[in-house]
């Protein structure tokens, strides 16, 4: 007991001790700005990483759409002190995996690994961080490989390309896909690449996620010799345009229309602006998406409520032959919601499913990780699922009716509907068509 004790005091004098909750924490962030965060979790079979940098496709510079996405390839080929395709090459020979996803808001490298492989890692994302170096070739091998991931997506991304001008006005980032314009990104330069890479990979700003049977002093103590002193400190990124909804109401005027594009069935879509991150009727809206989602099942419909740094969205998708059945049941649950809000029974089964959806989650390494990586980015607070709980526990039937009624009512609504190229007439009366040729080319 005297050891355990002069250890835990030790430890509580040197550096970060672990923060308490449903997923105990370590944190430290390094002088370079890098914020660490360590979850100890000995039953784990493998170490699950995540890093976070806060810059995304909102942040692709005028007429270059899509390098933030770009820029996310050429982040596998190569760094200074790992050339070429080292970075995949030796986290193969370990036994990881690897990936990263880009939206508009963050891009996020994720890697699983053995625990004995961590400081290869810590070494190989603190080396890309710091000292991204691709290549010319390197470039234009990305490039082919982003026009042959954007064609292979372009039947499943129509909808989306379609629907984001509707909702959002010229100009502002949310309106342009992730994956950006073939014709700007073959005008690319390796110049632009490295001055994007000069704002967007910098440690101040960023988060490293480390999940799995660790230790956590030491672990930190890695992250700060393979991610902290070689860190670049540049300029941050400029401001970006538009900002989020400050709460004034919806932002989207009512809207009707239908485009022709290679679908085998209508593809409806009901969508509202609404909010950024921040605000204080988020919790409210995400559950009257779920209760949407709930009375919907039966239409096998999807409802999907997102809150970014500039704005958010929830819309309501459904594939179907027919569009009016489908829509009058759409509008009689809003209508429900909005008049009269959930019933009790309704609003206490949507809070457990929601739980018992997250906990799930946690079972994994990789599941923590996601959950920490996105708590820490969207609320500043790693642990942050307690929170989330309990502001749930505080929404009422009440608060339900009036979010909905403010944020997704009639006159704020995007009405789209996607078409087969052999259809002749609107789906839906007073729907306006819209010119389809960017989706997909015409037969």
């Amino acid at each position: 007991m005297i050891f355990s004790l002069a250890v835990s005091l030790a430890l509580a004098a040197s550096g970060p001790v672990p923060g308490p909750g449903l997923l105990s924490t370590w944190e430290d962030t390094l002088p370079n700005g890098l914020r660490v965060l360590v979850h100890p979790w000995p039953e784990a079979p493998v170490v699950a990483i995540r890093l976070l940098l806060p810059v995304g496709a909102a942040g692709d510079p005028p007429g270059r759409s899509g390098l933030a996405h770009l820029v996310e390839h050429l982040s596998f080929e190569g760094s200074e002190h790992a050339p070429g395709n080292a970075y995949d090459r030796l986290l193969s020979a370990v036994g990881a995996t690897s990936d990263a996803a880009t939206s508009h808001d963050r891009m996020v490298s994720s890697v699983t690994l053995p625990a004995g492989a961590l400081p290869l890692a810590l070494f190989l994302e603190g080396d890309r961080l710091a000292w991204l170096a691709p290549t010319g070739e390197a470039l234009a091998n990305q490039k082919e490989v982003v026009a042959n991931e954007r064609a292979e997506s372009a039947r499943a991304d129509q909808v989306r390309r379609a629907l984001a001008p509707l909702l959002w006005p010229e100009g502002h980032p949310y309106a342009r896909p992730v994956i950006g314009d073939p014709a700007e990104l073959g005008r690319v330069t390796l110049a632009e690449v490295m001055a994007f890479v000069g704002h967007a990979f910098q440690a101040d700003g960023a988060t490293l996620v480390i999940v799995g049977p660790v230790d956590a002093a030491a672990t930190l103590d890695a992250a700060r010799h393979w991610c902290g002193e070689g860190a670049r400190q540049l300029t941050p990124p400029p401001s970006l345009p538009g900002g989020g909804n400050g709460g004034e109401g919806p932002l989207a005027a009512s809207v009707r229309a239908w485009v022709p594009a290679d679908v085998d069935r209508i593809r409806l879509r009901l969508g509202w602006r609404t909010f950024d991150r921040t605000h204080p009727d988020r919790v409210a809206l995400e559950l009257a998406g779920a209760l949407l989602q709930e009375a919907l099942r039966g239409d096998g419909a999807q409802v999907n409520a997102w809150a970014g740094r500039q704005g958010g969205e929830l819309t309501v998708a459904v594939d179907v032959v027919r569009v009016g059945g489908v829509l009058r049941r759409i509008e009689a649950a809003l209508s429900r919601l909005a008049r009269a809000g959930p019933e009790e029974g309704e609003l206490l089964r949507i809070r457990a499913m929601a739980r018992s959806r997250e906990l799930r989650g946690l079972q994994t390494a990789e599941g923590r990780a996601a959950v920490l990586i996105d708590c820490a980015d969207r609320t500043g607070i790693a642990d942050c699922l307690p929170a989330e709980w309990a502001a749930r526990e505080e929404v009422d039937a009440e608060a339900i009716r009036a979010v909905v009624a403010r944020w997704l009512a009639p006159g704020s609504r995007v009405l789209l509907a996607v078409a087969p190229w052999s259809r002749r007439r609107a789906p839906l009366p007073r729907m306006t068509l819209l010119d389809g040729s960017r989706l997909s080319d015409a037969p």
